[in-house]
């Protein structure tokens, strides 16, 4: 998770009234970021290895052929050759999916059982033959205060849809869509090109 409601309230003065709503708005945002900046701050690969940009740590990836997604217990289950926590993925890490049809996507992990990962998000049920790969994440701890702002202007500001910039006396303010423009140039320096 890119930040806990007790973080967000903390860096942005947000009462105790806000808690369900930055709860349900925390993934929200992780996604919105994730899209905008084209960067799933995956591990990166390194060869066989996987590492992380930011701590260098290495970690190979966990992928396997004939993959199962349970929508009822929220589980992705692997071959029993392959042990998931050998990779680092622990309860309470942000896990990436690639390589199915309706589940690609973030979750953060709840329980891990050799080759059954158990996730916090609802998943879609399928069964694949193909390769499905779970990267590990790390978002930087910089992105907990970006979130937070974010979060904070979602649930504070007016809608700003169709205005550009405000000024009222010596104070302005720029949009950039829905954002303004100085969350959005933070952002900017995490985001990676896309190849499509």
């Amino acid at each position: 998770m890119i930040a806990t409601v007790s973080e967000i309230k903390t860096l942005t003065g947000l009462a105790d009234s806000y808690d369900a709503q930055i709860e349900a708005l925390i993934p929200m945002v992780q996604n919105y970021i994730v899209d905008y900046t084209g960067n799933r701050f995956e591990m990166y690969a390194n060869g066989e290895a996987r590492f992380n940009k930011l701590t260098g740590a290495f970690l190979e990836e966990a992928e396997a052929s004939n993959v199962v997604f349970d929508s009822t217990n929220k589980t992705i289950t692997a071959p029993t050759s392959l042990d998931y926590s050998k990779y680092g993925i622990a309860i309470g890490k942000d896990i990436s999916v690639r390589g199915s049809r309706y589940n690609d996507g973030l979750y953060t992990v709840e329980a891990v059982n050799t080759n059954v990962i158990t996730v916090s998000e609802s998943l879609n049920g399928e069964s694949l033959t193909n390769l499905v790969t779970v990267y590990l994440v790390n978002f930087p701890q910089s992105l907990k205060f970006i979130a937070s702002q974010i979060i904070k202007h979602w649930l504070l500001s007016k809608s700003t849809s169709g205005v550009q910039s405000e000024r009222l006396g010596d104070y302005s303010i720029n949009y950039s869509g829905d954002l303004p423009a100085v969350i959005i140039k933070q952002l900017n320096n995490y985001r990676q090109v896309k190849f499509v």
